[in-house]
């Protein structure tokens, strides 16, 4: 683990717009001077990146980085972020960078910018955001984040295209930006994947717990109270992982069904309902087809056979395992579902989590953490120990 790096987090004005470092700087999505009844929404304004030291950049989230103790405590919130990205020096700014890549100056780069809610949700101001992203195809779905529901946009226009998720705590906006996202890198787009999943999965609010999203030493599987977080897992057994070749973790609590040909993981029950989360494992030949052709294909599907509007459904891209996956949100099924697509060698890998975008809050926290857990975990075999 990194040495914790001082660098506060800058509350700003809308009104202004300041360079970072040469990096990435953002306008809030409201303005101090600006009357609750009017509040102003902000443009995004993303600097010329500054040159760091070239490093092999990592490949998942399980070996982070937290923010510092200090200014967690002071602003209220925590997080970690992978092993080997930067917390730049910086005395008004919380930004992280990803190392260099060969061949481009572009990189993975995460900031936050704070403000006034002014009384509003962060549905109202994600949807007065993307007024002024009109002709942009964004994506749009929701996630816990510390425990709140927040709602993400991919495709914000900026200097790259940028993912934004928006949660108000407290009366106080909190809009976390990564960028760049759907990326023709393939590299710098997984290095902001990682970055997404490390922040977005590891976030608490104070008083901050030991932020650590890793997976190590699995305790044995019995029943316990619903987990909220990913930082209490167990690993697929380890017969099933040698069968499929493939290995992941879940949160403690949750349970491994058994099932003869497939894998499927359940949450605990909930009170006065049937409707919980629950994850599953598709497996088939892929047909030399590739995971954007086949999620084409079920979108397809979905809008043309089943009646889903095509603006129902999100479609963004993934990093499971270091390979690129394609996922799609609000695909129809006895609930909604999130199916994650990816080709390994040949094969269809379908990976369903259910429910998604659900009226009861508290399956829809299951499932997200629940998907956090296993897209942070996931490996291919043969399966390392993971920290």
């Amino acid at each position: 683990m990194l040495p914790r790096i001082n660098s506060p987090i800058r509350i700003v004005s809308p009104r202004k717009l300041i360079p970072i470092i040469f990096i990435l700087s953002g306008l809030v999505s409201s303005c101090s001077a600006a009357s609750p009844s009017t509040p102003a929404v902000a443009d995004v304004f993303t600097p010329t990146p500054q040159v760091f030291e070239n490093t092999s950049p990592p490949t998942s989230a399980n070996d982070t980085a937290e923010l510092s103790s200090s200014y967690s405590d002071r602003l209220g919130l925590c997080f970690s972020y992978p092993q080997g990205y930067i917390q730049l020096p910086s005395n008004d700014a919380v930004q992280i960078v990803a190392p260099n890549l060969p061949g481009t100056d572009t990189k993975g780069l995460f900031w936050i910018e704070i403000s006034d809610a002014y009384d509003r949700t962060a549905e109202v101001i994600a949807d007065q955001d993307m007024t002024f992203a009109a002709g942009v195809d964004v994506g749009r779905w929701t996630l816990m984040l510390g425990g709140e529901q927040a709602v993400v946009l991919d495709g914000m226009p900026g200097q790259d295209f940028q993912r934004r998720v928006y949660v108000v705590h407290e009366q106080t906006l909190y809009v976390l930006a990564f960028m760049p996202t759907r990326s023709e890198n393939k590299a710098v787009n997984d290095q902001m994947e990682v970055l997404y999943n490390a922040v977005t999965s590891s976030w608490t609010w104070s008083p901050c717990s030991v932020v650590d999203v890793s997976t190590s030493a699995p305790p044995a599987l019995e029943s316990t109270p619903a987990s909220t977080s990913v930082n209490d897992t167990v690993e697929l057994d380890s017969s099933a992982s040698e069968r499929l070749g493939l290995c992941f973790s879940y949160p403690q609590g949750y349970t491994q069904l058994p099932y003869n040909d497939a894998v499927q993981v359940a949450a605990p029950d909930l009170p006065d309902t049937d409707t919980k989360g629950r994850f599953w494992i598709e497996i088939s030949d892929a047909y030399d087809r590739t995971a954007e052709k086949i999620a084409d294909e079920d979108m397809a599907y979905a809008v043309n056979q089943q009646g889903v509007p095509l603006e129902n459904l999100d479609r963004w891209t993934a990093t499971l395992g270091g390979e690129a996956a394609v996922a799609l949100d609000g695909m129809p099924g006895q609930d909604l579902t999130r199916r994650v697509y990816i080709v390994h060698q040949q094969t269809l890998y379908i990976l369903t989590f259910s429910p998604t975008r659900s009226e009861n809050k508290a399956a829809g926290y299951q499932m997200e953490t629940l998907y956090a857990a296993v897209m942070n975990s996931w490996a291919w075999s043969p399966c390392s120990a993971r920290e």
